[in-house]
């Protein structure tokens, strides 16, 4: 996903912050007690779902309808985890 594309270059940054994202969600999912779905889907396909939440820097975290966090904000596994359980409560 790194790279050029056409006269658009993906730094290899962006494919580290999507990393260090999905591990703190898969990490969270395995800590609560309810079925959690984690799934990964390209920004650039799927912007306009992103933008939706506010999204405009990818990667994007969206725990049921809410933006967690995106670009630079890695989130914790705490608080990934803390969005689940308020997520869940409503």
């Amino acid at each position: 996903m790194t790279g050029y594309h056409g006269k658009l270059k993906i730094p290899e940054s962006f494919c580290r912050e999507c990393n260090l994202f999905v591990r703190a969600a898969d990490a969270a999912a395995a800590q609560v007690d309810v079925d959690v779905d984690v799934s990964v889907v390209s920004w650039w396909t799927h912007f306009p779902f992103a933008l939706r939440y506010g999204g405009y820097h990818p990667p994007v975290i969206v725990v049921e309808g809410t933006r967690l966090s995106q670009g630079h904000q890695v989130p914790t596994t705490e608080s990934v985890v803390e969005a689940i359980k308020k997520s869940m409560n409503r």
